[in-house]
């Protein structure tokens, strides 16, 4: 996604799953073209620092701080959880939870308050278990989360979902704040170690 200001100049997707790190590039060529720029053009760069896809955001979060390094400008971060709430300023509770489906019925959990600021977390929680219930029954959280989980007590929820799209005002609000990312140190938001699998041995 390509954009000047809050205008979006260009914006191209895919919804292949488990594709992005491979098409990563093509996308990002093929978007400057549309929006008729160049990478010279760019003022920054805005990627989402996860949680997610440990893969997806190993590949591409290295090729955008390689445009900035080249291009030498800012690189700017969002995390996931401030962009999936982000989207839906009209909800007003004291707190919020926003959850992103980790594994089976593990979430990745960031509470809020209704500042939209960050109070607790990131964490790893399984839904099911204890710590997640006494959280919901000490804040009564509004909860926007990305999958439809299986909620063991009764809670207000909203399904989301979020895109490049939603990195616009979080971009611009960190760009005129300055709050930039050291391009050689910054790491994607990893709360748990990949789940690496190990191939079966083939019977011959």
């Amino acid at each position: 996604m390509v954009s000047r200001g809050k205008e979006v100049k260009a914006f191209l997707d895919s919804k292949e799953p488990n594709t992005h790190a491979s098409i990563i590039t093509i996308l990002i060529q093929e978007t400057i073209l549309e929006a008729g720029v160049e990478l010279r053009d760019m003022q920054a760069v805005n990627c989402c620092k996860g949680p997610g896809s440990f893969t997806a955001l190993r590949v591409g979060q290295s090729v955008c701080k390689a445009i900035c390094l080249t291009q030498n400008i800012p690189l700017l971060a969002s995390d996931a959880f401030t962009l999936l709430i982000n989207k839906h300023l009209a909800i007003k509770a004291d707190f919020i939870f926003s959850l992103i489906k980790a594994r089976k019925d593990e979430a990745y959990c960031a509470l809020f308050d209704q500042k939209r600021n960050m109070i607790r977390g990131p964490s790893s929680l399984e839904i099911h278990n204890q710590e997640f219930n006494t959280l919901i029954h000490k804040y009564r959280p509004f909860i926007i989360a990305d999958h439809l989980f299986d909620y063991q007590i009764p809670v207000q929820s909203q399904i989301s979902s979020y895109s490049a799209l939603d990195l616009v005002h979080l971009g611009l609000k960190g760009y005129k704040n300055k709050t930039f990312e050291n391009i050689y140190t910054f790491s994607p938001l990893y709360i748990k170690p990949p789940n690496i699998t190990k191939p079966r041995n083939r019977k011959e």
